[in-house]
């Protein structure tokens, strides 16, 4: 468990440095206070659902709860 906090705690800095990089470049000028919002908003729930379920798969690999289901499918 572990290491998914990290893999989590990794991404998430690397998308806001990610961001600040190109609010500092200027990429959202364009696009007024709202938009801007609606972009970081919409662009960080899509990628924390993304890492979440990254995080549970890993998880899921790394506890064998996956190789559970796997055997219980095979001997019906």
């Amino acid at each position: 468990m572990h290491e998914t906090k990290v893999l989590i705690l990794s991404s998430m800095v690397l998308f806001a440095i990610g961001y600040a990089v190109m609010w500092y470049v200027g990429i959202f000028s364009d696009l007024g206070l709202h938009g801007t919002i609606a972009a970081v908003l919409g662009t960080a729930l899509t990628t924390a659902v993304g890492i979440g379920l990254m995080a549970l798969i890993f998880h899921s690999s790394r506890t064998h709860h996956d190789n559970d289901a796997w055997h219980t499918e095979r001997e019906d």
